[in-house]
């Protein structure tokens, strides 16, 4: 009888744990959300585009900007880079097809991550499961860390059933 009550007693002292801190059960290994596409403050993506993926660091925004709904004859993927709402960087510069550009993969762990090249420069787009999302920038050839990039705002968008469907129609899915 003692031993049922103590697992009682551990059952409601973990729901109360769990209610007071909602980050320790918020993210579901199936998320099935779509990307935020209202928040234009730091979004460097147009109204008729959706916004995959989004990282804030200092007074700069990263973004992966996509066509509305992945489409065979028009879909693309356009990686930028802004400041104050003004973009300074735009991988690939046009509206193009984003399969050999640009290469989509989750690991076992559930980790999320682009891959691309701008030049000698890979970057790595990398939304890990728990924990907040980073880039990475290598220099090839020769792989070497240049910098990494930590994001101050949540995310795990690169994660979520709409994207990952997303990346799989657009030809850029490598499990």
């Amino acid at each position: 009888m003692h031993h049922q009550t103590r697992i009682k007693n551990l059952f409601f002292l973990l729901s109360i744990t769990l209610l007071n801190h909602p980050s320790l059960y918020a993210h579901s290994s199936t998320p099935t959300a779509k990307p935020n596409r209202s928040d234009t403050k730091h979004s460097l993506c147009h109204k008729d585009e959706q916004t995959l993926w989004r990282c804030v660091s200092g007074t700069k925004v990263y973004v992966l900007c996509a066509s509305p709904q992945s489409d065979k004859l028009q879909d693309y993927l356009q990686f930028r880079i802004g400041k104050h709402g003004t973009v300074l960087l735009r991988y690939p510069k046009g509206r193009v097809e984003p399969k050999g550009r640009f290469r989509y993969s989750v690991d076992a762990a559930g980790n999320a991550s682009i891959t691309f090249r701008n030049g000698p420069i890979r970057y790595d787009l990398i939304d890990p499961l728990r924990g907040r999302s980073l880039i990475r920038l290598y220099k090839e050839p020769g792989n070497k860390m240049l910098t990494q990039i930590r994001c101050e705002n949540p995310n795990q968008t690169l994660q979520l059933n709409t994207t990952i469907r997303w990346m799989e129609e657009a030809g850029i899915f490598h499990p």
